[in-house]
């Protein structure tokens, strides 16, 4: 592999590098805890000064990509996605900020009427109708998470799926409905995966999850969403950033 800067990809040489190493480390070609090559290697494999490999790989260590022990060389972490909570994201703009592709399965749109629970949640009266849309996450074709949205029906009373799976919630509020997502509260809790959940997500019986319940905002304060998603904990974690 040789990466040159062109008038046509400006991309700085160690970015490439960084890239080609990421996409690599994500799609299991270097495995959890395998020592990369040396610096050496590197440099002769991409025709870049160790300055340049240096810096790719410094980048990837602060991304937690990698991790160095002294003396021995530099391995690969599990990697694991991130995602910050200090903002309002759809998963798609979660996965896209961090270089992967995101893709969805829709699993069931549904008109229900509202048990007690989501309700309280979406602050209408039990049995008024709710749309649920369930899709499957996935991200570089790994399944991620599910998701289980259930839409207050006097705000949201239809979709128009354009895009088919990959069809995004979040812009289609925004911009086609001109709903403005102005806040949102979320709780986390670890869970164990099992049964059907284990088998769309792909993972042993019993493996530990993290169970994820959300409810977002309109204007003056009225719930538009209340989500319920199941993510894989051997996968995802989430970063929460407090300023002293």
């Amino acid at each position: 592999n040789v990466f040159m800067q062109t008038k046509e990809n400006k991309q700085p040489i160690y970015s490439s590098i960084k890239e080609d190493l990421k996409e690599k480390i994500i799609s299991g070609e270097y495995a959890v805890a395998q020592m990369l090559p040396s610096e050496r290697a590197l440099c002769e494999k991409y025709r870049a000064s160790r300055m340049t490999v240096r810096r790719a790989i410094d980048e990837l260590q602060y991304e937690g990509l990698l991790y160095k022990i002294q003396g021995k060389g530099t391995f690969v972490s599990n990697v694991q996605v991130e995602q910050p909570l200090s903002m309002l994201t759809s998963f798609s703009e979660d996965m896209k900020r961090m270089g992967y592709q995101p893709a969805s399965r829709i699993l069931a749109v549904k008109n229900l009427r509202a048990d007690a629970k989501i309700a309280e949640k979406l602050r209408i009266a039990q049995g008024d109708h709710v749309l649920l849309l369930s899709r499957l996450r996935i991200a570089n074709n790994q399944n991620m998470s599910i998701e289980n949205t259930y839409l207050n029906a006097r705000i949201v009373n239809g979709i128009e799926m354009e895009g088919g799976d990959n069809f995004s919630l979040y812009n289609y509020l925004r911009t086609t409905l001109k709903i403005p997502l102005i806040r949102a509260v979320q709780s986390i809790q670890s869970i164990l995966i099992t049964g059907k959940n284990a088998a769309l997500l792909g993972v042993p019986e019993n493996m530990l999850g993290l169970r994820i319940e959300r409810v977002t905002y309109t204007e003056r304060n009225v719930p538009v969403e209340y989500v319920i998603s199941l993510y894989r904990g051997d996968l995802y974690k989430f970063v929460i950033e407090m300023k002293a």
